[in-house]
């Protein structure tokens, strides 16, 4: 009895985690229930994207891995391709990815690959099946797992795992609990999909919940949603809640000496900027990166007049190009919309895609929740795209349509939520003369002006309490529809809404998600941001934060038209009549894949490059290595085999190597003393990043092995190299100073490049070089007390890329959203028992 009970008590707090992730998370369903037999199932491309969506499938006696593909395949009109053999059937397509040399589709189960195929393969409850295009069959993702009793007793003591590339962290719990001999009890559902009821056999009582964490970040997802990363920590362990008695005191009663108050700061403009600053810090210090998936951080960015990084604009080409511009998901859709506008760029023409059109046009909108619609309009507007009138009016009239009885919006139910309607009014902001919508913004702004509570905030039992995320985009709204959220309307006894918000800041320039948090979240930080980025903006009465100006992309023929001569040799009279070979710049570039291993204890990732993978190479074209996950790692070596150096001098062909922070561009030139030098040994080409105070870009050792010798030098030949520089970092410096610079290991000191060019519209920076020693990007200024370079090492903490902090605030905040509804859900569950023994 007791078991049934925990279970659909855990089942039921699953579900209403998954609803508290409001107002940034995808929609999900709210009527699942769980399922009495049933595995989940999914499926990967070659760079780890979803081609066939994580599925929960009813399974009979009998069935196999291949009849649940062919299941989920139907359930989202995906065609699954195979070649029937007598040994069973093989997969060779998944919806439009199709395997080919040396890719092909890998069959796993709970992490790992079974002894037998899919087809063979007969499933049993809770399993979670994946299948990958891949080139690797072997595991090669190393993971720790532990689970802790209620006690601290160590039910699964800290135990590596290594799965296959694509597993989840379900997969790596299971693994580690048959290591340990200790059996996991699962639910699955439509919804949540995979829910931990337990682990071991462990007492739990009424209201206990195993709560899972990954690098101590509590999981705001399913532990099967999760793809595990190399080295990450998969924690496990059992938290309660304690109903409330009967005659604690309601959250009305106040304290003797509550009015006692601390005085609030005087918001003016330097203490705005200052709060603004704090979290352009806050990004320097945990090496935020601009690039796709970051949506936020930009918008922000760019209304703080910051030089907005090219490594966003050129992420987001290679997403495009990846997807076809059609995005399965339409909220990724819409912020890149919105990211590119922010960027200066033209979302209605990019890499040939109109992603307008695309957004037009996108199947979820068929059945909209409210914060689609928002993000929809926030999107066309951001950029003040021309789409049909009809699309234009329909979201700001369905918008109106989900207005509630009394003012406001909320993403779920029948009450409105602060959150909700601050964004709602962020989109109808450009339509507030309309009529239909200025009432609707009039009865939201009393609601909001209504609900505020007296410490200036907003109190929700689900986010939480009083969470500044809420704050903030109520202020985004307010400012955006021409209201002073510092005026008297939004001014309580302790403050205003902005003197509220800077309740949430923390030492490190960022801001938490509830005021007693220790630390700072991302979600609430990149938030808060825009917030402030939206009050400046009504104060200046300079316009709204989600509309940027954005450019067209110019004729790139007339864009620079002397650059026909960059390239020209001096000390070549052949090259200066352009004779003899094409420059660079005028050759085309071919991505080749081959072969990639990745030693993730060591952040080290091998590239091996065979004769097979340049067989479609033509003449004259740049031949680049880009490997997947190349900038996450500390080290990148390519192997490059003599027969294929020998092909690409005979094609006339470059070489670039892209590890995503640096390039390296090997010309023709170079090629050819590699391969008289190397005397038919394969050359490694090996590019270690390095760790220097002061440095404003990355910074790499360059090293080139011909056999077992080491070049250095290439007969007054050049290469050429180019390191992202950190936008932060760079910030208010003359652009003229940001230099490469090399360093002497005889005098131990860095010197200038004088070749070398900072470009403030890619930022990047490229130079070019005779020889190979460690390169990195600096201020020139007082270079010589910068210190020697070390090579970098990969905090545990971190996911590689310096990247510190995930895209969604995850600890504080789900860890008090779950505790909140835990309460309530006790109370409910408490009162419906007593009822039933009466």
């Amino acid at each position: 009895m007791k078991k049934r009970f925990n279970q659909r008590f855990a089942l039921f707090m699953a579900i209403l985690l998954v609803l508290s992730n409001l107002a940034f998370l995808q929609p999900q369903v709210v009527d699942a229930a769980s399922l009495e037999n049933a595995v989940t199932i999914t499926a990967l491309d070659e760079d780890g994207e979803e081609v066939l969506p994580l599925t929960a499938i009813s399974i009979e006696e009998g069935d196999t891995a291949f009849d649940v593909l062919l299941q989920a395949g139907e359930k989202h009109d995906v065609e699954i391709a195979y070649d029937e053999y007598d040994f069973g059937n093989m997969v060779t397509g998944i919806g439009e990815t199709t395997q080919s040399d040396p890719y092909f589709w890998s069959f796993n189960v709970n992490g790992l690959g079974p002894e037998v195929g899919a087809s063979s393969y007969q499933v049993s409850n809770g399993e979670h099946l994946f299948f990958s295009l891949t080139d690797d069959f072997e595991p090669s993702i190393t993971a720790k797992v532990s689970a802790i009793g209620k006690n601290g007793n160590e039910i699964i003591p800290e135990t590596e795992v290594t799965l296959m590339r694509g597993a989840s962290a379900y997969g790596a719990l299971i693994q580690a609990a048959k290591k340990n001999n200790v059996q996991v009890d699962a639910s699955i559902d439509d919804t949540y999909f995979t829910f931990i009821n337990n682990v071991g056999e462990t007492n739990l009582e009424n209201g206990d919940y195993w709560s899972i964490a990954i690098n101590d970040e509590t999981l705001s997802a399913s532990i099967v949603d999760h793809k595990i990363q190399p080295d990450e920590q998969l924690q496990l362990t059992i938290q309660t809640y304690e109903p409330p008695s009967e005659d604690e005191e309601t959250p009305a009663e106040e304290d003797e000496n509550a009015d006692e108050k601390t005085p609030q700061p005087t918001i003016t403009d330097a203490l705005m900027q200052e709060r603004i600053d704090g979290i352009l810090s806050y990004m320097e210090k945990n090496n935020v990166t601009i690039e796709y998936g970051n949506e936020w951080w930009l918008w922000g960015l760019a209304n703080t007049n910051q030089e907005v990084p090219a490594s966003y604009v050129k992420s987001v080409k290679q997403k495009v190009k990846e997807l076809d511009g059609n995005f399965g998901n339409i909220f990724d859709l819409e912020k890149v919309i919105i990211g590119l506008s922010a960027a200066g760029k033209d979302a209605s023409s990019i890499e040939g895609q109109n992603l307008l059109d695309k957004l037009v046009n996108h199947t979820q909108l068929e059945n909209p929740t409210v914060n689609m619609l928002i993000y929809a309009l926030l999107a066309i507007d951001s950029g003040q795209y021309t789409v049909p009138d009809t699309f234009r009016n329909q979201l700001v009239q369905t918008i109106l349509e989900y207005e509630l009885e009394g003012g406001g919006w909320a993403f779920f139910g029948n009450e409105p939520t602060a959150d909700i309607t601050g964004m709602a009014l962020s989109a109808l902001a450009p339509y507030r003369d309309q009529e239909n919508v200025k009432g609707a913004i009039n009865r939201a702004i009393d609601y909001l002006s209504t609900e505020q509570d007296e410490t200036g905030g907003y109190g929700t039992e689900v986010n939480g309490g009083d969470s500044s995320e809420a704050v903030s985009q109520v202020i985004t709204g307010l400012s955006s529809v021409g209201v002073d959220p510092t005026g008297e309307d939004f001014t309580k006894m302790e403050g205003n809404l902005v003197q509220h918000l800077f309740k949430f800041k923390k030492d490190d320039g960022g801001f938490s998600h509830l005021k007693d948090d220790e630390s700072s979240s991302v979600m609430a930080t990149y938030q808060a941001l825009l917030a402030l980025n939206a009050y400046q903006k009504f104060v200046n009465q300079d316009g709204l934060v989600y509309q940027f100006p954005i450019k067209k992309e110019e004729d790139k023929e007339t864009e620079n038209p002397e650059d026909g001569n960059d390239n020209q040799d001096p000390d070549n009279p052949e090259d200066k009549h352009g004779n003899e070979e094409p420059k660079q710049d005028q050759k085309t570039e071919v991505k080749i894949n081959p072969e990639t291993t990745i030693n993730s204890k060591k952040q080290e990732i091998l590239v091996s490059v065979k004769l097979a993978d340049t067989q479609n190479v033509e003449d004259n074209e740049i031949v680049v290595i880009e490997p997947n996950q190349a900038r996450k790692q500390v080290v990148l070596t390519a192997a490059i085999d003599h027969g294929v150096l020998q092909r690409l001098v005979e094609k006339n062909n470059d070489l670039k190597i892209d590890k995503g922070d640096t390039q390296l561009l090997i010309p023709t030139k170079v090629l050819e003393q590699l391969l008289k030098e190397s005397k038919d040994q394969k050359i490694e080409v090996k590019l270690v990043k390095q760790e220097v105070k002061r440095a404003v870009g990355s910074v790499y050792d360059f090293t080139f092995m011909a056999g077992t010798n080491e070049i250095q030098h290439f007969n007054n030949q050049e290469v050429t190299l180019t390191f992202e520089v950190n936008p932060a970092l760079v910030a208010g410096l003359d652009p003229n100073k940001i230099k490469a610079f090399h360093f002497n290991e005889e005098t131990n000191e860095w010197e200038i490049i004088e070749n070398s060019t900072y470009d403030t519209d890619s930022g990047l920076v490229k130079a070019k070089t005779d020889h190979f020693s460690t390169y990195g990007v600096f201020e020139n200024v007082q270079t010589e007390n910068i210190s020697a370079p070390v090579r970098a090492e990969v905090s545990e903490t971190t996911n590689g890329n310096g990247e510190k902090l995930p895209d969604t605030a995850t600890s504080t905040y789900n860890l008090l959203v779950l505790g909140i509804i835990l309460l309530m859900c006790g109370v409910l569950f408490f009162i419906r028992s007593r009822k039933t023994q009466l």
